[in-house]
C-alpha cells in the first residue's frame, strides 16, 4: 500500500484502506467491507479476498515494504529474548 495513513479519528467513508489499495474499485469507496474469520484463524476485511486469492494465487499483497520486513525482524529478535528470559 502507498499513500499515507488514513486519520483514525475521521477515517474515510467505505474501506479505510480504499485510498491507498492497489486492489480498490468504486464499491470500496461506499461500502465497508464485512470481517471475516479464514480457516486458519486469520481475518480479512475485502471485499474482493476471494477474487484475489481465487485458486490459490498470490495473496492480496504480495510486496511487502524493506522497513516492515525489518521491523518483523527486530519484533522476532526482541520476543526469543522475552520468550527465552521466562523459560529460564
Amino acid at each position: 500500500m502507498t499513500s499515507d495513513l488514513s486519520s483514525p479519528t475521521a477515517p474515510p467513508s467505505g474501506c479505510r484502506f480504499h485510498s491507498r489499495c492497489p486492489h480498490a474499485k468504486a464499491r470500496c469507496a461506499d461500502e465497508e467491507p464485512v470481517n471475516e474469520t479464514l480457516e486458519n484463524g486469520h481475518r480479512v476485511a475485502c471485499h474482493f479476498w476471494r477474487d484475489k486469492n481465487a485458486g490459490g494465487g498470490a495473496p492480496l499483497v504480495s510486496i511487502v515494504s524493506p522497513k516492515l520486513t525489518e521491523r518483523l525482524a527486530v519484533y522476532r529478535q526482541r520476543q526469543a529474548l522475552v520468550d527465552g528470559a521466562f523459560k529460564e
